[in-house]
Order: structure tokens, then sequence, then C-alpha cells
């Protein structure tokens, strides 16, 4: 499965176009996908360490902004000097809302509601 997966990310990367702004901008865009495309239980995470330079930070800022919104995927971010660190998580989805109450069992309720009302 890991040999599999990495020949996945070294396609990805070789055919990812060539970026005129930032270098890892191509390993990131992997990760997230690494993240989107995987089955359910393979893959609910993954983490991309890289070196940024000071003025690059706003430019930084707007690609992981993006990548997170296009690939619904939820982001942490840290920074320290020169370096930064980027963990893309599938978001969890909230449980499923309680069906409404109908059907047959819903009609016999109301009505032992309203008989007993009635009484």
């Amino acid at each position: 499965m890991h040999n599999l997966l990495a020949d996945q990310l070294d396609e990805a990367l070789r055919a990812a176009p060539c970026a005129t702004g930032l270098a890892c901008e191509p390993q990131l865009r992997a990760a997230a996908g690494a993240v989107c495309q995987a089955r359910a239980g393979e893959i609910s995470a993954t983490t991309v360490l890289g070196v940024l330079g000071a003025d690059d930070l706003p430019q930084f800022q707007a690609l992981v902004a993006d990548i997170a919104q296009t690939s619904n995927l939820d982001i942490d971010v840290q920074y320290q000097v020169g370096t930064f660190v980027v963990r893309f998580t599938r978001r969890v989805l909230p449980p499923p809302e309680p069906a409404a109450d109908s059907g047959l069992g819903a009609w016999l309720r109301s009505l032992r509601r309203r008989d007993a009302a009635a009484r």
C-alpha cells in the first residue's frame, strides 16, 4: 500500500506544472490531494514541512487557504523563523439529523395523544 501511495505522490509531483510562485506549492497540493483521494480509513491527515522566506508569507497564506477551500479540508498552520508546518485533515461530518417522525407509528402515536387529550 505504501509503495503505491509513494508512486502516486511521485507521479503527482512530476505532473504538477512548474509554479512561478512558491516552490512548496506542488508539495502542498500533492499532500492535500492524497488526503482527498484516499478511501475512508486509509489517510485521515498529512503534514507538510518546508522552508519559507519572510517575503513569501502573504502569498503562502493565500495558497494554503485556497487549497483548504478547494479541497474541503481543515488546516492547521504553524510558522517559525524561516519554516512552516501545514497539517491537512479530513473534515469530520456532523452526525445525521434524526429522521422526521412519520409513517404508521407516528400516526398511531398522534391518535393516542389525541385520545389522551380528549379524556
